[in-house]
């Protein structure tokens, strides 16, 4: 009866231990899991940190095609064509040159004009 005791005292034991052990592991576990409300809050606060960035993001755009916008509008034809007159005076010929041994006048200028014209200048 004696050595049924101790086996029956060493199982108790082991089976503490045992017990120990599987309670050490369940508050880990307790300690790390979330439970489905507090999933559902943290979901909520990254949507609404996400909606928040989206439309920070999306008004900044908006702004800069705004202003993208207003400078384009800032160049009108009007101030195209004048770029094209300034460039066309600074590259116009003042002289026309003269073959010396022919009595022909060669006017360079509008060869130039006519190219530029041709290349849409």
């Amino acid at each position: 009866m004696e050595k049924a005791i101790k086996q029956l005292a060493s199982a108790v034991k082991k089976v503490a231990e045992n017990l120990k052990d599987v309670m050490e592991t369940v508050n880990f576990m307790k300690d790390r899991m979330v439970t489905k409300s507090e999933l559902k809050e943290s979901e909520d606060r990254v949507k609404t940190e996400l909606k928040k960035t989206e439309d920070r993001l999306r008004s900044e755009f908006h702004q800069e095609i705004s202003e993208a916008k207003d400078d384009l509008r800032r160049v009108t034809k009007d101030t195209v064509q004048m770029a094209k007159d300034e460039v066309l005076e600074a590259i116009h010929p003042t002289e026309k040159a003269v073959d010396k041994d022919s009595v022909t006048l060669v006017d360079h200028g509008r060869r130039l004009v006519r190219i530029e014209k041709h290349l849409a200048l």
